[in-house]
């Protein structure tokens, strides 16, 4: 009998920690890098590994991890599997290849007392493959730029190796598939106390950028401007919404409903925003540049928010792109920079975004100081008018 209740003790105390609940928001911050150009966040991949950072990009359904033989962020004793498809980057004869293989991992995220985990896919990505004649043999590839800047450069056969340097890979936050995503994934699958929705929220201020998980009723009752998650079948994604939009230029003017809009923080601040156009989002010409690539200068381009503005203005040092849809539905994608002036809630429990201004630093300074600094500044004003 006793070694009965003993076993069952085991088990239940197992089962609490395979069942994680999160009891409480738990907050995990997010680090700028390459001249505040990307965000990342750190991460294990399997236990006991070294953490590293990943860009964390909200426009992707997928982990992926660049791996090699002995590398210390992949779990030891990981081989490389049979690549299922190779990657390939930058046509034409002669550019480089990679191997993406899928693999079951233990992802770990945490920091102070918060923790999330979970086993899920990893898209584990080599360089075990390349064409027949590769311009820059793969033994030659340079080892301190990041991955993200070696897929890019492969196009054009730049010696780069993708396994060092600023990102070690990226984590997802699309939920598109809930069995494989990333991040998506780590909240999804956890066990939430009473009281809370399953959900996090994206805070990417310059100052102090953040993941907060779990959302209780009255943070949710502060983003009073909400949008539905689109669907593709009976699967949702996490970071597409249909939003109203108006395009001005001079005395001429229009407005466009129900536009897919994908909210990217893999996309740099300085790429800003950009248009697809299709059956979905049409453009006409008097709001192009001769070339049609861009929205010509002076043209503004307005997001409604629950009936305010957030308008965007094409100019020659800043133009807002337009490409044609490849899928023929066109839509709006907003980079970081988005984010930084937004802050953004994914509600998983009711599938629904909700965007927030972030306050401007002189406003959460006088929230900060509230009536000290108020009053301060009336003694300041009186004695001006006063002449003292």
């Amino acid at each position: 009998m006793k070694k009965s209740l003993a076993l069952w003790v085991l088990i239940l105390s197992v089962s609490k920690v395979l069942a994680q609940t999160v009891t409480a928001p738990e907050t995990f911050n997010l680090t700028y890098y390459l001249n505040q150009e990307r965000i990342g966040i750190t991460l294990n991949l399997g236990s006991g590994t070294v953490a590293e950072p990943y860009l964390f990009d909200t426009g992707s359904p997928d982990l992926t991890s660049g791996w090699t033989n002995g590398v210390a962020w992949w779990p030891a004793g990981t081989t490389a599997g049979t690549p299922a498809t190779p990657l390939v980057y930058g046509p034409g004869s002669g550019t480089q290849k990679f191997d993406a293989n899928n693999s079951d991992q233990t992802v770990v995220l945490s920091q102070g007392s918060n923790s999330l985990n979970d086993t899920t896919v990893v898209k584990q990505i080599t360089a075990g493959y390349t064409n027949s004649t590769p311009s820059v043999s793969p033994a030659n590839w340079q080892s301190d730029a990041s991955f993200n800047d070696a897929l890019s450069s492969a196009a054009t056969n730049s010696s780069i190796h993708p396994f060092s340097g600023t990102f070690n890979g990226t984590l997802g936050a699309d939920l598109t598939d809930l069995t494989a995503g990333g991040f998506a994934r780590l909240v999804n699958t956890q066990t939430y106390a009473a009281g809370l929705d399953t959900g996090f929220i994206v805070n990417a201020s310059l100052s102090a950028p953040s993941i907060t998980v779990g959302l209780q009723s009255n943070t949710i009752a502060g983003f009073s401007n909400t949008f539905a998650m689109n669907k593709i079948g009976s699967a949702i994604q996490l970071h597409v919404i249909s939003a109203d939009y108006g395009f001005a230029h001079g005395v001429d003017s229009a407005t466009v409903s129900s536009v897919p809009t994908l909210l990217d923080t893999g996309t740099p601040p300085s790429s800003g925003v950009f248009l697809t156009t299709g059956t979905a989002l049409t453009i006409d010409s008097k709001y192009l540049d001769v070339s049609g690539n861009y929205l010509k200068d002076g043209t503004s381009f307005t997001m409604l928010l629950g009936g305010t503005p957030y308008t965007l203005t094409s100019t020659a040092g800043n133009r807002i792109s337009v490409f044609a849809s490849q899928d023929g539905v066109g839509g709006v994608t907003y980079g970081l920079n988005f984010f930084q002036n937004y802050q953004v809630m994914y509600d998983l429990t009711t599938s629904t975004v909700g965007i927030q201004a972030v306050p401007e630093p002189d406003s959460m300074l006088l929230l900060l100081l509230a009536g000290g600094l108020v009053a301060t500044s009336l003694v300041w004003q009186r004695r001006n008018l006063l002449g003292l």
